[in-house]
């Protein structure tokens, strides 16, 4: 049995009198009245909470929209394909916020397709396996706007499409031969439409990659003295190996740095493979030309016809023709 509040100074006093069975009593007394008064406060707390969720749940179907689509988010799909549904999960429901839901579907070679859209989210089952025309909170989500949309195919592959496609495999690449390639190896680049020779690049342990974009040395022609005007030849693949490489992105040192590059330019890396089908460096290092500050770079003769005719197709499919 509890104990009421007006007798808590008589317990207090009370406790120091009396022999030890009688102050133990009246411990056990105290105890148990503590113990029921935190228990009637949980209870309360817990009674308001539920008092108020439910009040909440009573008044959602009297609730309005009161959300305003404010922009235009435009979503880009691989070709030939369109997203059907894409349902998004709530973790709350305060949470919930305003987006286009839509559904597009291809059959044949219709061109004519029909798109459900709506400002709001909605977890009834009818919309969560597609059949928007069946919503079961139309009352307070309002209803799906049905528009018809026309839908031209691309059958050709266009620049952008490939380079994107290009930019992904040739990332994925250069993971696998930095883990093949002990150390560096160097690939071939495209820089713009005016300058028609491969560039060459430098990539390394060291060398950071981004999502789009990857950190690493873009390096120099080299040119042999009197031989100037092969300085854009297309067929002119002699680069530079600087000594001193500096691979902090801000710095004053006298060390070539590194530059960012897109993954689409990267237009191949510079191996081969030998009868045996191992992988090996395509480039080499030619002594007679090299100097204390640089080596000279080339293709090997085993090698060279076929990356730069590899070079030059993945030039034009992707980027741009070559100039007279």
């Amino acid at each position: 049995m509890g104990l009421k509040p007006s007798n808590i100074t008589s317990v207090l006093s009370s406790m120091v009198r009396g022999t030890m069975t009688q102050r133990v009593a009246r411990l056990k007394l105290w105890e148990n009245w503590l113990l029921h008064t935190v228990m009637s406060l949980i209870r309360l707390m817990t009674y308001i909470t539920i008092s108020k969720l439910t009040i909440q749940l009573l008044l959602i179907p009297t609730m309005k929209p009161c959300i305003k689509l404010t922009q235009d988010v435009f979503h880009y799909m691989p070709r030939g394909t369109f997203l059907s549904y894409h349902p998004r999960e709530p973790k709350a429901l305060y949470s919930i916020k305003p987006f286009y839901c839509w559904s597009v579907r291809r059959t044949g070679n219709n061109e004519e397709k029909t798109i459900y859209k709506r400002k709001h989210f909605c977890p009834c089952p009818s919309c969560t396996v597609g059949d928007f025309v069946h919503c079961l909170h139309q009352q307070f989500m309002g209803e799906w706007y049905a528009e018809q949309m026309t839908v031209k195919y691309v059958t050709e592959d266009i620049p952008a499409t490939l380079r994107a496609d290009h930019a992904v495999d040739i990332q994925n690449r250069l993971h696998v031969l930095l883990e093949t390639f002990t150390g560096y190896f160097f690939v071939a680049l495209f820089t713009n439409a005016e300058v028609q020779r491969p560039t060459f690049g430098y990539i390394s342990a060291q060398s950071r990659f981004h999502d789009v974009r990857v950190r690493m040395h873009v390096l120099d022609p080299f040119v042999p003295m009197g031989k100037e005007h092969l300085l854009n030849y297309f067929n002119h693949a002699m680069f530079k190996m600087p000594r001193k490489l500096c691979f902090k992105p801000v710095c004053n040192c006298d060390a070539h740095h590194t530059r960012l590059v897109e993954y689409s330019k990267i237009l191949m890396p510079c191996v081969g493979k030998t009868p045996s089908d191992k992988l090996v460096h395509s480039v080499f290092e030619d002594f007679q030309l090299s100097t204390q500050d640089f080596g000279v770079f080339k293709f090997k003769e085993s090698y060279e016809d076929a990356q730069l005719t590899r070079y030059k197709t993945l030039r034009l499919k992707l980027w741009a023709p070559y100039t007279s």
